[in-house]
C-alpha cells in the first residue's frame, strides 16, 4: 500500500484492481470504492479497504514522511558536493543524478565509488539510453546515519580524484 500512498514502485506486494467501468455483479451493494467492493474474494476485497482505514492511513503518512525527510537529506548533500538534479521526484526513493561534472562516465563513476569507497549507486544505463552516461540513480532506501555516511565517503572520493565541489 505505501507504493500506492507515496507514489513509490517496489515497496508493497501487488494487490489487484478491477475497472471501474465493469459492470455490477447482481445484487451487489453500493460500495464507497466500487473499484475494489466488485474485487471476488471477500479476504482480498477486506485486506484491500484495510489499507485505506485511518490506522493504515497513518503508517502510510508516517512512510511518506520518513522517505521525504532522507530525499532532502540526500538531495542537499549532494548539491553541496557539485551534482545536480534536474527534477526533484515526487514519491520516488531515489534522486536520479547528473554526474557529468565528475569527468567520468556514470558507468566507471559508479563502479570507481563502489570499488575504492564501498558506496553502491547505480548508473543511468541501467535504466535506458537518454543520456544514461550523465546519470547515476542514489537511492535513499537506509536511514539517514547511512545517508550521511554515503555523502561522507562520496566527499571523499571526490577529494581524492582532485572533483572540486
Amino acid at each position: 500500500m505505501c507504493s500506492l500512498y507515496c507514489r513509490t514502485a517496489g515497496l508493497s506486494e501487488p494487490w489487484p484492481r478491477v475497472r471501474s467501468d465493469a459492470p455490477p455483479r447482481p445484487g451487489a451493494r453500493s460500495h464507497p470504492r466500487p473499484d475494489l467492493a466488485r474485487l471476488g474474494d471477500p479476504d482480498v476485497r477486506a485486506a484491500a479497504l484495510a489499507a485505506f482505514d485511518d490506522q493504515a492511513l497513518a503508517i502510510h503518512e508516517a512512510r511518506r514522511e520518513t522517505f521525504a525527510q532522507r530525499a532532502a537529506l540526500m538531495a542537499d548533500g549532494l548539491k553541496r558536493l557539485g551534482f545536480q538534479i534536474p527534477v526533484m521526484p515526487d514519491g520516488a526513493f531515489y534522486h536520479y543524478v547528473d554526474v557529468s561534472h565528475t569527468g567520468m562516465t556514470s558507468s566507471d563513476f559508479c563502479w570507481r565509488l563502489m570499488d575504492e569507497f564501498q558506496v553502491a549507486v547505480t548508473p543511468g544505463s541501467d535504466f535506458g539510453v537518454h543520456h544514461a552516461d550523465r546519470y547515476a540513480r542514489f537511492a535513499y532506501t537506509r536511514g539517514g546515519d547511512a545517508i550521511e555516511i554515503g555523502l561522507a565517503r562520496i566527499a571523499s572520493a571526490l577529494a581524492a580524484w582532485g572533483i572540486k565541489t
